[in-house]
């Protein structure tokens, strides 16, 4: 979380505030733990997940927790940069997507 803790650091040095890294990190973190889980876990999220070797499913939850974070990140500067949006509001509207996404992917999570 390092490079997040500094892009968010030299973000508010030279143009305010970045309110989306918390949820893209967040989002990145929760998409990993679910690859991470066992298998004979009885409330797995991912039931028909294959069996894979542990090494493989690391590099795997690594490399999605990568991807979640930089196609977030890539959706933000896209509506900040390109579209000249606001990025206050850019920001608050990632978080309500992300947090609507992660509702609807797993409704029970959030009774």
């Amino acid at each position: 979380y390092l490079p997040v803790a500094l892009g968010v650091g030299g973000c508010i040095v030279l143009t305010g505030t970045d309110l989306s890294a918390g949820r893209v990190v967040g989002l990145s973190a929760a998409v990993s733990a679910v690859l991470l889980q066992k298998l004979d876990y009885s409330r797995r999220l991912l039931s028909a997940f294959p069996d894979m070797p542990i090494a493989l499913n690391i590099i795997l939850a690594i490399l999605a927790g990568f991807l979640v974070a930089a196609f977030g990140s890539l959706i933000f500067s896209f509506l900040t940069i390109t579209l000249r949006a606001n990025q206050n509001v850019t920001g608050l509207t990632l978080t309500i997507f992300g947090g609507g996404v992660a509702n609807f992917a797993h409704p029970e999570l959030f009774r």
